[in-house]
């Protein structure tokens, strides 16, 4: 109660891959498989690792979904110290940079004028939490799921666009800010409804 999504009557298919803190290229790879077999059309990915793994950018590359992408939250340009899979390139791949209120950079987000395409709020975001609670919380996973819910948006409104008409008018669509001039790729933060206009 109290708490509204950007795309609110989206369908959300949660699928776990970690454990303890360890996820296995395997059961990534059989969750988006799940995904793909079951109508998903957008993954959320709020996680990454500082090694390209083949597998892993096969199975993304050849699942007919499009990804979502944290960049991370070590504070780095990952044009030069890469984090999977936000800095893989593709047209069915968006990485996401968090931005707090003030429209700067968060201090914690990674960049990269290359590698990361958008930036979204991820500072100080109250949603619900575990235990039927409220709680505040910040990363560039936040990010990333703003970017999801106006990416399902866009393909509410346009279903039949490709992967690369999404992506073009999701950056396209952006507020561009100075603070993010060579820091995120389309110097912008997005705006739902300019991408839907």
């Amino acid at each position: 109660k109290g708490i509204v999504g950007v795309a609110p009557k989206v369908k959300i298919m949660p699928l776990p891959v970690f454990k303890n803190g360890t996820a296995y290229t395997s059961d990534i790879i059989n969750a988006i498989n799940y995904a793909k077999e079951n109508g998903a059309q957008i993954a959320n990915c709020s996680w990454g690792a500082g090694s390209e793994n083949t597998a892993l950018k096969e199975a993304m590359e050849s699942s007919g979904l499009l990804f979502i992408c944290a960049a991370g939250n070590s504070n780095k340009d990952i044009d030069a110290n890469p984090v999977y899979p936000a800095s893989l390139t593709g047209d069915n791949i968006i990485s996401a940079a968090s931005i707090k209120e003030n429209g700067n950079l968060s201090r914690f987000s990674n960049y990269g004028g290359n590698s990361v395409d958008v930036a979204a709020p991820g500072e100080e975001i109250l949603s619900t939490m575990p235990g039927n609670a409220y709680g505040i919380s910040g990363g560039t996973s936040q990010a990333a799921a703003f970017v999801t819910g106006e990416v399902a948006l866009i393909l509410s409104k346009y279903p039949q666009a490709s992967f690369s008409e999404i992506r073009t008018r999701l950056i396209n669509s952006c507020d561009k800010l100075s603070s993010l001039t060579g820091k995120v790729a389309g110097g912008g933060i997005i705006n739902c409804l300019a991408a839907l206009a």
